[in-house]
């Protein structure tokens, strides 16, 4: 999901040069007294102190950028499911466990919310994606909220959490959402093919963070429940992934060998050109290489270490920012040499340079959330010298909430 809205920042993104300062500024992560008499570091205390912003019954109840008033978001449900699930791992708390537990109830409980029989989940509110007039109506599923949430499912298993009848409830309901997807969201294309933005025939666009992150979880799902699937349902998911794969990459621009992508594929415009945005250039990283890493037929033409490199140029000045650096955009994209990263790219970048090992930027980044767009717990989207907004959207801060489960496995 994206809405062209980065242009309204006005006159407060002039003050950028002035009051947005370096990393080497940050703060390092200290010590910290809780009431109960636990001691833990900054990074564990700053963690606890955002938990507490999702309501344990109800994890992904909360406000959202683009809709009015609080609902329940089922990406928010995914993503504190996969962080307590980290957290799980390592602490064995109740608290953890509750959240976990509830999350994977309201996730299996929402996957058909529309009642269209097609199971996956998206938006509780009516959503015009591409701006064409095709308005989906509440609940529609789509590509991306439902790869998080099939990642949420599957973080869940790993954990000692469950009954046989009720892991056997969580497999059953990942294999038929995937297979539902790999029969009614897929286009054929010369070479490959692609997952629709959403279950909607009008939605059938090629955008390659949507499919990545599917093809991932698709990727991952083959490889940890192999038991859930037919040889013939498991066929049929790995040729839609290997084919969606090697369509992505075959879309990649490489630039001082790294790879970037376009928002979305134009089959027909080859040299149409529409840069993503930092979390939707994470997206496509993070659902390749888990197809890298679970076995995938197709083989990426690019080592990790270049994927993560484009990662890299999205900073400039010890700030990252909304939009690769590497190039400088001009005319109506001229915004993009300025904006700061928005919030839920924070998350996802935390989570790719942690699991790469790169844990010095992974804590540079936290350290730019707790100076820009705190104070904690109550994150805001943008920092405040572009954005005067300070509400507390559950979907981004989710995306942090995920981000920094995966940089204190050290710690835990």
């Amino acid at each position: 999901m994206r809405k062209r809205t980065r242009g309204a920042f006005g006159a407060w993104i002039a003050l950028l040069a002035i009051m947005w300062m370096p990393s080497a500024c940050l703060r390092l992560p200290g010590e910290r007294l809780f009431p109960d008499g636990r001691i833990v570091s900054g990074l564990e205390a700053d963690y606890i102190s955002l938990l507490s912003g999702f309501p344990k019954d109800e994890p992904g109840l909360g406000k959202d950028q683009f809709f009015p008033g609080d609902d329940r978001q089922p990406m928010a449900h995914g993503l504190v499911v996969s962080a307590e699930a980290a957290r799980f791992g390592r602490t064995r708390t109740e608290e953890s466990r509750a959240y976990v537990r509830t999350g994977v109830r309201r996730l299996l409980d929402s996957r058909d919310l529309d009642g269209d029989h097609f199971p996956g989940w998206g938006l509780p509110a009516a959503w015009d994606a591409f701006g064409d007039g095709s308005v989906n109506p509440p609940n529609t599923p789509y590509t991306i909220t439902t790869a998080i949430c099939l990642l949420g499912l599957l973080d869940a298993l790993r954990q000692p959490l469950w009954s046989n009848p009720e892991r056997g409830e969580i497999a059953a309901a990942v294999r038929d959402v995937e297979l539902a997807w790999c029969r009614a969201a897929w286009t054929d294309i010369r070479g490959g093919g692609f997952f629709w933005y959403s279950v909607r025939p009008a939605d059938a666009v090629f955008l390659p963070n949507v499919g990545a992150m599917l093809l991932g979880a698709m990727a991952r799902s083959l490889e940890e429940l192999r038991g859930a699937f037919s040889d013939r349902d498991a066929r049929l998911i790995r040729d839609r992934i290997d084919r969606a794969a090697a369509s992505i990459a075959s879309r990649a621009v490489m630039r001082a060998e790294a790879p970037f992508w376009n928002y979305v594929v134009k089959l027909d415009v080859p040299d149409w050109e529409d840069p993503n945005d930092l979390v939707h250039h994470a997206y496509i990283l993070w659902g390749l290489e888990l197809y890298r890493s679970f076995r995938g037929t197709f083989r990426l033409p690019w080592s990790r270490t270049q994927a993560r490199r484009s990662l890299d140029r999205f900073w400039k000045d010890g700030r990252l920012f909304d939009a690769p650096q590497d190039l400088v955009y001009e005319g109506k994209r001229a915004y993009f040499n300025r904006t700061p990263a928005v919030l839920w790219g924070m998350g996802i970048a935390i989570a790719l340079y942690a699991v790469s090992g790169d844990r010095a930027k992974a804590l540079d980044i936290a350290g730019l959330i707790d100076r820009d767009y705190g104070p904690f717990p109550r994150l805001r989207r943008l920092p405040e010298m572009v954005s005067k907004d300070e509400n507390f959207y559950v979907r981004e801060a989710a995306h942090v909430l995920w981000g920094w489960s995966l940089l204190l496995r050290e710690v835990w």
